[in-house]
């Protein structure tokens, strides 16, 4: 498998993942805005998010590796349009490399800003408006 394919794999397991949280508009997790604990930007417009840590805690499961690596992941939704989150981010993150994946059975494509071995990640799941993922590297979780 190239790492291409790898990386659209593992988008595709993640987004499935966040879709799951995402979509669970019952959990009281899922309705509040947790504090993003990660170090990158947060976008002003968050209305829900989520802290995942490197590592399993406080009883929630550790984020599956991405690549071989362990991220903090911060799961956060907003009604603002998808563009409009990518141009916030483009200028926060004026050094990050950009590419686009395609769409996968939960998203629709995703637009990835990488800055060394940090992420973020920017798609829509259904209706619920765009969700952004940071993924901050833990070397050594």
């Amino acid at each position: 498998m190239s790492s291409k394919d790898l990386l659209r794999t593992t988008v595709a397991a993640i987004a499935t993942v966040v879709a799951a949280l995402t979509l669970a508009p019952t959990s009281l997790r899922a309705q509040q805005l947790e504090k993003n604990e990660t170090g990158l930007p947060a976008y002003p417009h968050f209305k829900t998010g989520s802290q995942y840590q490197a590592t399993a805690g406080d009883g929630r499961p550790a984020p599956p590796p991405i690549n071989g690596k362990r991220y903090q992941i911060y799961v956060a939704s907003t009604p603002d349009t998808m563009p409009t989150v990518i141009a916030w981010y483009k200028k926060e993150l004026p050094g990050a490399k950009a590419s686009v994946e395609p769409a996968s059975g939960v998203s629709g494509p995703t637009t990835v800003l990488a800055t060394g071995s940090n992420r973020v990640l920017i798609y829509i799941v259904g209706k619920r408006g765009t969700i952004v993922e940071l993924q901050k590297y833990v070397p050594g979780a």
